[in-house]
């Protein structure tokens, strides 16, 4: 499950573009992760193998991944009776009063979030056939675009044709025929990559949506079966923000799982 991920976040396909002849262009379909994302992901992967970080003998897990609510300042880990980890506010500022939590309620609380974005089979299967419905809609839509584009793919290449005749003939002067020239081959090579993106397979956008929602199924258990260094790796993938605000810890998911979060918050989806 674990290679899933990477392969799911290494893509960028996912984040609405895609590569042409060694070049990266945006296509037609909707992202679904973000540039930064994309960028903090792949900052994470490249550290992946860095050691993490220890107290005493004592793993961090939650070390610079947590602020405090009122100071914006960095939440700290400490080594308690040797065994223990409670995290603080440094309080670097002078404005906040120290109240300490433990690391295993912190952890609970995220686990929790992680059972939000858990959806049932029969609710990954609704929201693909969703995503299915829409492809079969705009079929039509996309199949008339081809047809317009290669249209004016054609009208382009008698225009080159007819350009070249001209200079051939001696209509046309050597400054205007090249720039005209250049003119129509621009245009024939941004209405190649446009078809390009439109030839592109539709299932695509099925296999990333599916990826991600299979991915949240198993957050919770891919989290606690994971070593330190990838428990942090997933809690930055997962959690766009942790906070600590007067002793209680708050989460904020990333895009898509707090759509997902809300979703599972409604009667529909817990019936």
């Amino acid at each position: 499950m674990w290679s899933l991920i990477q392969i799911a976040i290494n893509n960028r396909f996912y984040m609405s573009t895609m590569k042409v002849k060694g070049q990266l262009y945006e296509h037609k379909y909707e992202r679904l992760i973000s540039q930064s994302l994309f960028d903090k992901v792949q900052d994470i992967m490249h550290k992946r193998n860095k050691a993490p970080v220890q107290l005493a003998g004592k793993q961090i897990l939650f070390r610079r991944l947590i602020t405090c609510k009122k100071c914006d300042g960095t939440i700290t880990g400490d080594i308690k009776k040797q065994k223990y980890v409670y995290y603080s506010c440094h309080n670097s500022k002078r404005i906040c009063t120290k109240k300490w939590i433990k690391e295993e309620v912190i952890v609970q609380e995220v686990l929790q979030y992680f059972k939000l974005i858990r959806l049932t089979d029969e609710q990954i299967n609704e929201i693909v056939n969703h995503i299915q419905d829409y492809e079969i809609a705009e079929h039509t839509s996309i199949k008339n675009t081809q047809r317009i584009l290669n249209e004016k793919l054609n009208l382009t290449q008698e225009r080159i044709s007819k350009l070249i005749d001209m200079h051939v003939d001696g209509k046309i002067d050597v400054e205007t025929y090249h720039a005209k020239l250049e003119e129509y081959k621009k245009d024939r090579q941004n209405l190649l990559l446009e078809i390009k993106s439109y030839s592109s397979d539709n299932k695509a956008e099925l296999v990333a949506a599916k990826e991600i929602l299979e991915i949240s199924q198993e957050a919770r258990e891919l989290f606690e079966s994971s070593k330190l260094n990838e428990k942090q790796q997933i809690l930055k993938l997962f959690c766009s923000n942790l906070t600590l605000n007067d002793g209680k810890i708050d989460v904020e998911l990333r895009m898509p799982f707090n759509t997902m979060a809300i979703m599972y918050d409604q009667p529909l989806w817990r019936s």
